[in-house]
């Protein structure tokens, strides 16, 4: 593009139409251009810039520290459904007791009232908390609210997952709704192979798996470089460590189609932006809806 504008602008005239075509699309390449500069600064994507520096500083020690012991018995009990309420109850009570089992040899998981007052923390939606343990200090888990400032970038980003989900074979059918896989796997234990996960519950043209593909590795794409922007750094480096010292291939459609790698393209406010050379996501990832897991073992 830009060598065709610069051959043009030899030229001595232009007619009409051509030099029409040629401003709009370089307004538009400009305004692209604006764009993706200010989104990459509202979502603090350039966390070597000072100004981005100190707005991530500022987001991680908004979120409070919450130390919890280890409890001596585990709580909620492993191996139930945990409800809240009756009405929940009410509503799941004959589908897990009576509804058909996609493994009958998966046995079927009593229920099992929460008790409020036995849970050391409830975080409600509103709040982020960064939970260590009381003696070590180790990092248990976090999590922080409004992670994505951009509400029109998180709704791509949904429906990106919604349409996977539509679209894809849930890999825990003995759960509630839907948990895909995306990106690389190593395939069945009876069928080992390694290649992006095969799970479309329909048969789907080549150029409609690789869209549905890219997009998925996109938001996974967007997802990771907010985390090493935003998210613990040791954790963060930890995981970088272990792609570059295993060779590991990250979630990229460029490496399984052949084309470009290293590049991904979000959507904000309707326009499309491209990203290249990024640190790509880790292999695989989930994408969820209203997903609901037994408590574990």
């Amino acid at each position: 593009m830009e060598i065709f504008q610069a051959w043009m602008g030899t030229q001595p005239t232009l007619p009409p139409n051509v030099k029409v075509a040629r401003d709009a699309a370089m307004w538009t390449q400009r305004t692209r251009s604006r764009l993706k500069r200010n989104l990459i600064q509202e979502i603090l994507l350039n966390p070597n810039n000072p100004p981005a520096k100190a707005a991530i500083q500022a987001f991680r020690d908004s979120i409070p520290i919450v130390r919890v012991p280890r409890l001596s018995k585990l709580y909620p009990p492993p191996g139930h459904w945990v409800i809240e309420s009756e009405e929940i109850k009410n509503i799941w009570k004959n589908h897990l007791q009576n509804g058909k089992q996609p493994d009958k040899r998966i046995p079927r998981r009593p229920m099992a009232m929460v008790d409020f007052l036995k849970l050391q923390e409830n975080l409600t939606a509103a709040r982020s908390a960064n939970f260590v343990d009381d003696e070590t200090g180790t990092p248990i888990l976090l999590i922080a609210r409004e992670f994505c400032a951009k509400e029109s970038l998180v709704s791509w980003a949904n429906g990106v997952v919604l349409g996977n989900v539509d679209l894809e074979r849930s890999i825990r059918k003995e759960d509630g709704d839907c948990l895909v896989l995306t990106g690389w796997s190593a395939g069945s234990r009876s069928r080992p192979q390694f290649d992006f996960v095969r799970n479309f519950l329909r048969k789907q043209t080549e150029d409609r798996k690789k869209s549905v593909r890219y997009q998925a590795a996109s938001v996974f794409a967007l997802f990771w470089n907010l985390v090493r922007a935003l998210g613990p750094v040791d954790a963060v480096q930890d995981v970088e460590n272990f792609l570059e010292e295993s060779g590991m291939y990250r979630m990229d459609t460029g490496a399984l189609y052949g084309d470009r790698e290293d590049e991904y393209t979000i959507e904000a406010d309707g326009t499309p932006m491209r990203f290249a050379d990024p640190h790509m996501a880790p292999p695989s990832g989930v994408m969820a809806r209203n997903y609901c897991r037994v408590g574990a073992k």
